[in-house]
């Protein structure tokens, strides 16, 4: 079969199974649902037989994951989730003004707030992925910190001494050092 005849054929098919889905929704649905087991059943009893098929399978897809933007997305934000606990955790694991552990609150800063040269020293790059996996290969550095979002906008509102910050007090950040 020639490549051409293949791409049509396949159109065809994939535009088949499209119109027969849009016009039989409803009942394909209901056997879903009336006949969930027995399917969930058929499956595991396929893939427990057809390991190697499986194995295949799940090559071939890692291999054409990017292709799918909404898949390669999922991917890429999981990637960098495991990329900011590892830093979390390298540069101590909480913020070192006012002890928050929760990673979901804690980035990473630069002491100095020098952060702005060393992206324009990087070509520009204004992400985190390049930085981040620079700084997982490389020693500790002196310049960075980790600090909770609180602490990294009231660092910015009142400069780096948090010994001259107002003493607030909230549930979620307490003052700095009441740890």
């Amino acid at each position: 079969m020639a490549k051409s005849d293949y791409a049509k054929y396949s159109e065809y098919y994939r535009n088949y199974h499209k119109k027969y889905y849009a016009e039989h929704k409803e009942k394909i649905q209901a056997y879903y649902i009336a006949n969930r087991e027995k399917i969930i059943a058929r499956y595991k009893a396929w893939r427990k037989n057809n390991k190697e098929k499986c194995k295949a399978r799940s090559k071939i897809y890692e291999q054409h994951r990017h292709r799918s933007p909404i898949l390669r997305r999922f991917y890429d934000v999981k990637r960098s989730w495991k990329r900011k606990l590892a830093i979390i955790k390298k540069y101590g694991g909480e913020c070192k003004f006012c002890g928050v552990k929760d990673p979901t609150c804690l980035s990473l800063d630069h002491i100095n707030n020098d952060g702005y040269v060393e992206r324009r020293r990087e070509n520009g790059s204004n992400t985190s992925v390049g930085f981040y996996r620079r700084l997982l290969r490389a020693p500790v550095r002196s310049d960075l910190q980790i600090l909770c979002m609180n602490c990294q906008w009231r660092k910015r509102m009142r400069g780096p001494d948090y010994t001259k910050w107002p003493d607030i007090k909230s549930s979620h950040c307490p003052a700095p050092f009441q740890k």
